[in-house]
């Protein structure tokens, strides 16, 4: 049933994997394997040009050798170090051995054993093509013997679970059997919501809402709630009204779609769901297992007479596909660990169709799916070294024109073959009939030597930081590391011991939990934060994903919790509970590879950017303003010090960007507050970034004062300032119908928000006069690239002595800030930098000194003229600004 991975394709990676190591697996920041990609980030360039580019002056291109060894097959495994005890049967990989058609694993206990007797794992059949290396982390599934300590993993019997901390959604390894190539970039890239998308997430949680209101219909005898009326009170809700308007579609159109899914989800509650043996367990269940290493939520959770059966949900074309049914068997997997209970089948329905079947769990068809979860989990950890380069490691690309026509990331695949896999023969050679030929036409006509570099260089950096971000934080430690395991000058990132003693519905129809324990706590938990829910036990089966409301240390230990669902399991109150931080996310690049993907797509605003920092063009500046500006704003604008107001009008006259340098500047935030609302008096609309949510709170609580700024803050309301969270499209979606919501967020003129991500539904059709990013220093190149695409300039404002935090210390040395680029631009053509410092000496009527001696010609007049940067303002021009700022 399920197509076998490629026996010719896995031995001939085998002997190469066998030998690569995982930097993952390494604690020391100063690794030799961590350096060794440092040094290649330096040394990086393409082994098909004679000479390398220098990526837009973006970063050095000479760092100091580092001396290292390359790692052999027979390397010795780490040791293991001491943690409490776990029912997980975790080994460190020891030995590897081929004999004949079987490979030996010799491993040891993760947990130091008290004796010295050797273990192994035989491992049979297609288990064979298992890309195991020395030192890897597995779980073993299955018994042992107990005389010769082995345990044979065939195809019929047990498993084996490679890098378990490496937690894989189902929903990946079902899609990976379509375009495994797809299934992982989709794990580092976010694509937009679609109208497909967003119809299958609300037809989800209709179904779920009516067969929980069908049930409770049948015990009491009275109709709970009609289905019309539950699809009512989910189009209200501010997720979906906030899709709705990503999508620009209206209430009625989407009434109209879901209303078509009622009957048959009607009529299958009542087949289904009309017998007093059947009862729902639960809804949108979290199950994390690393034993399995996998992690889902599944739809519902049904119990049947014949037992415990997970529902999976599809709302597209009735197809019983692989990616479908695999979904369903790795559920059982899953359920079956939670409950402690050998569950053989599952429930596979469509809700477009109304038709549904049973799906039976086989030895063979779990097996392939578990070596399937296996390989992806290979290529997400491991890297290769190749021909002494670092590369990213990633399955071929397939050959279909039909999906690779259609796939939103299909810029990223073709330009990761060309630039790091095709010249150093990462993967064989593709034919010339090879669909990705033809990709590559259409994708990188446009681009130059100088932008596949930068691209190159960027996709290494990325990677090393999200490789390094995952070594740090291993999702092993929730069920390995006691609770005391930290620095004693740090505080906990837990809370154990708790019990639920309230649970309450919130505005936007979910669940929010009042925890409780007798005793104070240190934890740096803080509002805001995400937190896992769970047991607390050595099992520590999640119970939810949640955000902190509120949180009180002292005298007892009090927090309230929002859950991401609605159905309430009765049986939590009973169970002591604890909350552990979320720092385990996969995706905390994501901003950043969009925006590099964005940057090398075809267009006019991504040409643009690139001219401007790649290929360093130099910027234009007006040589003339309208004197309404300055009259409209001049009260803002004479408060400020001399220097600042020359700056101002440098930001006003900018036509692409400019930066404004904050170094030894006590208060900044106020100079940023007062040329946001200067901004706003020119009619001019903003999307104002800040790395910081608390800066980004600050400057728009000063700003929020002024009339005339209609602000709009970005992001999860319980993480903003009090007097923000009805400033946030979550808060307005629920007051409001769609229609006023709408208009709210378009006639917004500030649109502030964190750099964290730029698919964001209030940011959808918007086109804004001017990107004003805080603290730019503090961000990374790439991942402010989408975001001055939605502006017509932009205006930098940072500490040019600053720079991004990295969790790799040993890249803290590069800075790879947009600000250094940009500096790197003004040095080449010779402009000012501006600066924010208060010269001494300057005349009273010198209001605007060299800090803007780049502006040709008379500033006041009608309409802005465009010119290249150069030569200085005459006098007569400042006398004039002069005039009209004090009011003469």
């Amino acid at each position: 049933m399920f197509p076998l991975t490629s026996t010719k394709r896995m031995m001939t990676q085998q002997s190469l994997c066998l030998s690569t190591p995982d930097i993952s697996r390494l604690d020391d920041p100063d690794s030799p394997a961590i350096k060794r990609l440092c040094v290649e980030f330096g040394h990086l360039k393409s082994p098909s040009k004679n000479k390398a580019h220098n990526s837009a002056g973006d970063l050095p291109t000479s760092i100091p050798k580092i001396p290292f060894k390359l790692p052999t097959e027979k390397k010795t495994a780490p040791t293991a170090s001491v943690r409490k005890s776990s029912k997980l049967p975790l080994f460190c990989v020891r030995h590897i051995e081929r004999k004949g058609s079987t490979v030996v694993l010799n491993i040891s206990p993760f947990i130091e054993a008290q004796n010295d007797v050797q273990t192994f794992c035989i491992l049979e059949g297609f288990w064979v093509q298992t890309r195991v290396a020395v030192g890897d982390t597995v779980i073993i599934i299955g018994t042992f013997d107990p005389d010769t300590h082995t345990c044979v993993v065939s195809d019929q019997a047990n498993y084996l679970i490679l890098h378990p901390d490496t937690l894989i959604s189902p929903t990946l390894i079902g899609g990976a059997n379509y375009c495994e190539r797809k299934a992982l970039l989709q794990e580092i890239v976010r694509s937009d919501t679609s109208m497909e998308m967003f119809i299958g997430t609300l037809v989800h949680d209709l179904m779920q809402r009516i067969s929980v209101a069908f049930v409770v219909s049948v015990k009491s005898g009275v109709v709970a709630e009609s289905s019309q009326s539950i699809l009512d009170k989910l189009l209200v809700d501010p997720r979906y009204r906030q899709d709705m308007y990503a999508l620009n579609v209206n209430e009625e159109r989407v009434r109209e779609i879901a209303s078509g899914f009622i009957p048959n989800i009607e009529s299958w509650a009542w087949t289904e769901l009309n017998n007093p043996a059947v009862s729902i367990v639960d809804i949108e269940e979290w199950i994390w297992s690393p034993r399995y290493g996998v992690k889902g939520r599944v739809d519902m959770t049904l119990k049947t007479p014949g037992g415990i059966k997970p529902l999976e949900i599809k709302t597209g074309k009735t197809s019983y596909a692989i990616s479908h049914t695999g979904q369903v068997l790795l559920y059982t997997l899953l359920l079956s660990e939670k409950y402690r209970m050998d569950i053989k089948e599952g429930i596979l329905y469509y809700a477009k169709s109304g038709e549904w079947k049973t799906v039976t769990a086989k030895p063979a068809e779990l097996s392939a799916l578990v070596r399937m979860r296996n390989d992806i989990s290979n290529y997400l950890k491991r890297c290769h070294f190749v021909q002494g380069k670092a590369v990213m490691n990633l399955p071929p690309p397939i050959d279909s024109e039909r999906i690779c026509s259609q796939c939103q990331l299909s810029t990223m695949c073709s330009l990761f073959y060309k630039q790091v896999e095709e010249p150093r023969n990462v993967i064989q050679t593709l034919p010339d009939g090879h669909y990705i030929h033809q990709l590559l036409k259409a994708k990188t006509s446009h681009l130059t030597d100088v932008h596949l570099s930068y691209f190159e260089r960027w996709m290494l950096i990325l990677y090393i930081e999200t490789q390094h971000s995952s070594q740090k934080s291993s999702v092993l430690d929730l069920w390995l590391k006691k609770d005391g395991e930290v620095s004693s000058d740090k505080a906990p990132h837990s809370v154990s011991g708790l019990r639920i003693t309230d649970i309450s519905p919130t505005p936007n129809q979910l669940l929010s939990y009042t925890l409780a324990a007798p005793f104070p706590t240190n934890t740096s938990l803080s509002v805001g934060d995400l937190v896992l829910l769970r047991e607390d036990n050595n099992d520590g089966v999640v119970i939810d994903y949640c955000t902190i409301t509120s949180i009180e240390k002292s005298p007892l230990t009090k927090l309230q919790v929002q859950a991401d669902r609605f159905f309430q399991d009765p049986k939590l109150k009973s169970r002591l509970l604890r909350v552990d931080k979320y720092i385990y996310s996969a995706s905390s690049m994501a901003g950043a590879y969009d925006g590099l993907m964005k940057l090398m797509e075809q267009g006019e605003k991504n040409d643009r950017l690139r001219k401007l920092f790649l290929d360093k063009e130099k910027p234009q500046v007006a040589t003339q303003m309208p004197k309404k500006q300055l009259l409209d704003t001049r009260c803002l604008i004479r408060i400020l010090p001399r220097e600042q107001q020359a700056v101002v009008v440098k930001c006003l006259l900018s036509l692409d960007y400019v930066f404004i340098d904050t170094k030894n500047c006590a208060d900044s935030n106020t100079f940023v507050s007062s040329l946001l609302q200067i901004l706003v008096g020119c009619e001019q609309s903003v999307l104002f970034l800040s790395a910081n949510g608390s800066t980004l709170d600050n400057i728009l609580l000063s700003a929020k004062t002024n009339s005339s700024v209609k602000l709009l803050r970005l992001g999860p309301a319980s993480r903003m300032h009090t007097e923000l969270k009805d400033l946030s499209p979550e808060v307005l979606a629920s007051q409001t119908n769609y229609d006023i919501f709408a208009q709210t967020v378009r006639s917004a003129n500030v649109v502030a928000t964190t750099n964290g991500t730029l698919r964001q539904p209030a940011l959808m059709h918007r086109f804004f006069d001017v990107c004003l990013v805080n603290e730019a220093s503090q961000m990374l190149q790439p991942s402010l690239y989408g975001f001055l695409m939605l502006a017509q300039r932009f205006i930098l404002i940072g500490d040019s002595t600053k720079k991004p935090c990295f969790r790799s210390s040993t890249m803290e040395c590069h800075k790879v800030s947009l600000i250094l680029l940009v500096v790197l631009i003004a040095s080449a053509h010779c402009l000012p930098v501006q600066d924010l410092r208060e010269k001494r000496g300057i005349a009273k009527d010198m209001l605007v000194s060299g800090a803007i001696s780049g502006v040709l010609g008379k500033v006041l007049g009608g309409d802005a003229k465009k010119s290249a940067a150069g030569g200085a303002l005459g006098a007569g021009a400042m006398h004039m600004i002069s005039k009209v700022l004090n009011g003469r």
